[in-house]
């Protein structure tokens, strides 16, 4: 029974460390693990132990891969070295909307506006997300400085544009409660939501 285990224990090990093999080797295949640091070896005409910094380009790679919780963590790590970089805060923001954690995101582009107040793009985005939570009024006042400061942004005079149709909107429904038998109200409220229907 001794020779017959050793054989069996033997046949076994082999089984598992083939079968051990065949995934580590399906698992690594097509990956490339990169973080920041140096690098160990001289490659395209650069000397070994260059520093290598993950970008905010990085992040965005990520993102338009689906990967938002990687990209995330890259974008957090270079906002650790670069905190007040524009583009890094602002994709931060884009991503935290896409993971559906809006409250963060208004945080991220409230600083943005009150911090870079010259860039168009945060206010956008920060009146979108507004919009998104019914707070029309917020997103109006937010769009209108937009357009204020950045007269040639196009999207922000569309967006606005949304945001007092669905202002108008709310009106005419309170015009048909207090008076359901004004009919202009139902009428232009059926012309409103059919405008944002499109």
């Amino acid at each position: 029974w001794g020779v017959i285990s050793v054989v069996v224990l033997s046949a076994t090990g082999e089984g598992f460390r083939r079968g051990n093999q065949h995934v580590l080797e399906e698992l690594g295949r097509n990956v490339v693990i990169v973080w920041g640091g140096r690098t160990s070896m001289q490659a395209g005409g650069e000397r070994a132990g260059r520093r290598v910094f993950l970008t905010v380009d990085d992040a965005r790679a990520l993102l338009r891969k689906g990967q938002a919780a990687e990209a995330l963590a890259r974008v957090d790590a270079w906002l650790k070295t670069q905190p007040k970089d524009a583009r890094g805060r602002f994709l931060r923001g884009v991503i935290l909307s896409e993971q559906q954690k809006s409250d963060e995101a208004i945080a991220v582009f409230r600083a943005l506006n009150e911090d870079m107040p010259e860039l168009p793009e945060p206010y956008n985005n920060l009146a979108v997300l507004y919009a998104a939570k019914g707070r029309y009024e917020d997103a109006r006042r937010v769009l209108e400085t937009a357009v204020l400061t950045h007269p040639g942004y196009a999207l922000a005079h569309e967006n606005l544009g949304d945001i007092y149709a669905r202002l108008a909107a709310q009106s005419y429904q309170r015009a048909g409660k207090l008076d359901p038998k004004a009919a202009s109200a139902r009428e232009k409220l059926k012309a409103v939501d059919q405008l944002l229907a499109r």
